[in-house]
């Protein structure tokens, strides 16, 4: 019986394998083959002449220039004024100021149009700079420091003095002002008061902007929107400020002595004075200092440098002077070497 089951599961394999139908083997590929077909295509692919006028062209306008671009169009417009040259620099500073509130929308400020204020009062590359992804603070040391966490409270004063000034500067223009560039650069010698609605309108409206920079600066809100969008290539300056100096490295190696400036491009402050005035009795208790001492005498510089031979020799000597104390902390507390010399040895105090 099992012999008839046997016989019976070989018939049905047969005949499954009889009616699979047979898969043709996969051909070999000459890999020399194709590596030739690869390098022809290239080739006749670099030498094809392709039209420019077919390529899609990209639209290359700009929705809204950066906020560096807007401060520095605002200062052409100013500079190119007729009478710019009888200005002071605080006076063109301030109408900048001017000019870029009457595009604002004051009741409304976002946050570029915050940092777009605090670039135009403290940056300019006098007080406030970004790059390499960090904020820097001119100090009053005359370097670049980098932001701590805390605003300065310099810059604090100076953007409430400046934006103060610019709200008089709004009063003291009529009512007949035309808010365009223009219109408020001819009237900057036309000051009158005035009482009606079109202007005082404005008015009121820069009186709000103190308060919401302030508000903005103080919650420390602005510092990563400037970073990013008024970062700039700042050039390190070799060099260091002193309390009362500034000293940059030529490059030939010189160090030179130059005003403190922003534009020094120094980071780095040394809380010391290098010019500081000396008195007579200090520069006589040094004088006296170098001629008592081993420093200025010979022989006794020859003493002290055989007792520090003899103490790294190892010389187990009874010790109870200055000297030996002051052996012992610059060789240290080991057993060889404690209470090593004594000074008497050499000199009789009486």
């Amino acid at each position: 019986m099992l012999e008839e089951e046997a016989d019976l599961m070989d018939a049905d394999l047969a005949m499954t394998a009889a009616a699979e139908p047979s898969q043709p083997k996969r051909q070999r590929t000459e890999h020399a083959g194709e590596a030739d077909a690869l390098d022809d295509t290239m080739t006749q692919f670099m030498s094809t002449d392709v039209d420019p006028a077919l390529l899609p062209q990209e639209d290359s306008t700009v929705a809204e220039g950066s906020i560096l671009e807007q401060v520095q169009e605002t200062r052409d417009v100013i500079r190119e004024f007729a009478h710019v040259e009888t200005w002071s620099e605080q006076f063109r500073h301030i109408m900048e100021g001017a000019l870029a509130v009457h595009r604002l929308r004051l009741l409304d400020l976002s946050r570029r149009e915050e940092v777009l204020f605090v670039e135009l009062i403290e940056g300019r590359g006098l007080h406030v700079r970004a790059h390499d992804s960090q904020r820097f603070f001119y100090s009053e040391h005359g370097r670049w420091s980098a932001y701590n966490g805390v605003i300065p409270q310099r810059t604090l004063a100076r953007c409430k003095a400046f934006l103060i000034q610019l709200e008089r500067l709004c009063s003291m223009f009529g009512n007949n002002v035309l808010r365009e560039n223009q219109g408020i650069l001819m009237q900057h010698k036309n000051y009158y008061n005035s009482t009606e609605d079109d202007w005082m309108c404005s008015l009121r409206l820069v009186r709000k902007l103190p308060y919401v920079a302030q508000t903005s600066l103080l919650n420390d809100s602005l510092i990563k929107y400037y970073v990013e969008w008024c970062s700039i290539d700042a050039c390190q300056q070799g060099g260091f400020c002193t309390m009362d100096g500034c000293f940059v490295f030529e490059p030939s190696g010189r160090m030179a002595a130059v005003p403190k400036s922003p534009r020094t491009n120094v980071y780095v402050h040394l809380p010391r004075r290098m010019l500081d005035a000396l008195s007579d009795d200090v520069k006589d208790r040094v004088h006296m200092f170098w001629q008592t001492t081993y420093w200025g005498n010979a022989p006794a510089f020859d003493v002290c440098m055989a007792s520090l031979t003899l103490a790294l020799r190892g010389r187990t000597w009874i010790g109870q002077s200055l000297q030996t104390a002051h052996l012992e902390g610059i060789l240290g507390t080991y057993q060889s070497y404690h209470s090593c010399l004594d000074m008497n040895i050499y000199f009789m105090d009486e």
